[in-house]
């Protein structure tokens, strides 16, 4: 090696290239994929993914109500607001109100937009929910069924109230951000909030 370096040093040889190539890729690359092989769910696997859907449904669900909600109301959510700031015109009342229409529209349009694919992903979700069902009947409907269906059936509901408490507080800030004109911090001369949470967190 150290009479390698001391020859490169004189020659070409330190500013070669070398790359893995697709026909090296394919002679190295297991030819068999993870789904050939034999997998048999257990009834644990089976619950869990049904309880899985369940939850999704419920977020899908709550997310469509409460978009729909503010978006009747003309209350853009704080992860709806285009926080693009003019360069001139700030002390225009007229071109400030324009401004904010513009805004205003763009970030309605996209709420439409959103409800839309959510409405689909929900009726994906539960024609996946009832496929589910009918394709493990057999478990669904066994003697021990009832007690896993009242156990999943509790933690759904706990599942919902959490995400409920957790968009309701959500829906607060953007109602006092609207009664203190905070929607748009830089008519105040104030800094835009920096990230905001995710709809989506989970709650534990």
């Amino acid at each position: 090696m150290e009479d390698y370096i001391n020859r490169a040093c004189f020659s070409t040889d330190y500013a070669e290239t070398w790359h893995i190539t697709e026909a090296d890729a394919d002679r190295v690359l297991w030819q068999h994929f993870h789904k050939d092989l034999p997998y048999k769910q257990n009834d644990k696997d089976i619950w869990a993914e049904w309880e899985r859907l369940r939850r999704k449904e419920v977020d899908l669900d709550l997310h469509g109500v409460f978009l729909s909600y503010y978006y009747r109301s003309k209350r853009i959510p704080q992860g709806f607001r285009i926080h693009n700031v003019p360069t001139i015109g700030r002390s225009n009342p007229e071109f400030c109100k324009k401004w904010i229409g513009v805004l205003n529209r763009c970030s309605c349009d996209l709420m439409i937009l959103v409800l839309e694919e959510v409405s689909g992903d929900l009726t994906n979700v539960c024609k996946s929910c009832a496929t589910f069902e009918q394709e493990h009947t057999h478990l669904l409907n066994a003697i021990p069924a009832p007690e896993a269906l009242g156990r999943i059936e509790i933690q759904l509901e706990t599942y919902k109230q959490d995400l409920l408490s957790f968009i309701k507080e959500k829906l607060r800030h953007v109602n006092e951000d609207y009664t203190a004109f905070r929607v748009y911090r830089w008519l105040t001369g104030e800094r835009s909030q920096g990230p905001y949470t995710n709809r989506f967190r989970r709650p534990q």
